[in-house]
């Protein structure tokens, strides 16, 4: 985002075209990994199958909805130099910095907390298995202590087309 903020920035002032065409190139080179890295978080961070599904598809409707915005935030009307779009962009910019920041820290101290709560988990994710949450310390490790088998199967079996069997 820093690149498409200075790219924006660039858009913004009264430059030649050689150099706004690189701050195009700055532009487009920032928001494509964002979108993949957005898409990629939103994937993983929804556990079961139902749940990636709807937040995958609220993802791809607001970002589908962008024909809209941006007709409107560049109108013709504002060519050549769409002061005011190119400054909404550069707005939601600095907004995706300061998000960012945000879900770092939060999540940062988060995970803090679980390895306070459960303990350090591997770096390699071994402890993770889904089969050693039945073994009895690795009850105490997830928080599930006093669950029964068939409870903790049930845990991540909230959809009724999916079986997880151990």
């Amino acid at each position: 985002m820093l690149s498409v903020i200075v790219g924006y920035a660039i858009l913004l002032t009264n430059v030649s075209s050689g150099i706004k065409y690189f701050a195009l190139f700055l532009c487009v080179g920032g928001c494509n990994p964002c979108i993949s890295t957005a898409i990629t978080l939103i994937g993983n961070d929804y556990g079961p199958v139902y749940m990636r599904a709807a937040a995958m598809g609220f993802f791809f409707s607001v970002g589908n909805s962008a024909g809209l915005i941006s007709s409107n935030v560049y109108p013709s009307s504002a060519a050549p130099r769409y002061f005011r779009g190119h400054g909404i962009v550069l707005a939601f910019s600095f907004l995706a910095i300061v998000c960012v920041s945000i879900l770092m820290v939060s999540n940062s101290r988060e995970n803090a907390r679980r390895d306070r709560v459960y303990g350090v988990a591997a770096p390699d994710g071994s402890d993770a298995h889904p089969h050693k949450v039945l073994i009895p310390d690795q009850k105490a490790t997830w928080g599930l202590e006093g669950l029964s088998e068939l409870q903790i199967i049930e845990l991540g079996d909230r959809h009724p087309g999916f079986r997880y069997v151990l």
